[in-house]
C-alpha cells in the first residue's frame, strides 16, 4: 500500500561503520549505567572530578554529578545518532562523522567516570 522508493544504500542502519558505531554508543551507554548503578553506594559523598583545578576542595563535586554526567552522554549519543540518522540521504560521511563523534565523547565521559572510580576505590 506505501510504496517508497528507499533502496538499501539509503537506509542509515545498512551502512557498517553506522552500524558499528551506533553498536558502541548502545555498549557505552550500558556500561556507563551499569557502572554508576553497582558503585554508586561505594563512592564518598564528594568526589575528585575538577582536575584541572587546583588540588582541594575546588575539584570535589557531589556523588549525584556521575548520574548528570552519563544521562548528560547518553543524551549527546541519542541526539548525534537522530542527527546522522536525518542526514544520511543527503551526506553519508557526515552521518557517519556524527556517529564516530558521539562515540568518542561517549567513551571519553565513561573513561572519566571510571577515572573517579579508580581514584575514589570503589574498583
Amino acid at each position: 500500500m506505501f510504496v517508497t522508493n528507499q533502496t538499501d544504500d539509503d537506509n542509515a542502519w545498512n551502512d557498517r561503520a553506522v552500524h558499528l558505531g551506533v553498536n558502541f554508543l548502545f555498549l557505552c551507554s550500558l556500561f556507563l549505567i551499569v557502572s554508576v548503578l553497582f558503585t554508586f553506594r561505594q563512592v564518598p559523598p564528594l568526589i575528585p572530578f575538577h582536575y584541572s583545578l587546583p588540588w582541594g576542595a575546588q575539584q570535589l563535586v557531589a556523588r549525584p554529578t556521575l548520574w548528570l554526567v552519563a544521562a548528560l552522554g547518553i543524551l549527546s549519543a541519542a541526539a548525534h545518532a537522530f542527527l546522522a540518522a536525518s542526514i544520511f540521504k543527503t551526506d553519508r560521511l557526515m552521518a557517519q562523522l556524527a556517529v564516530w563523534i558521539a562515540v568518542l565523547n561517549l567513551l571519553l565521559l565513561t573513561l572519566g567516570v571510571l577515572t573517579v572510580y579508580v581514584r575514589v576505590g570503589p574498583l
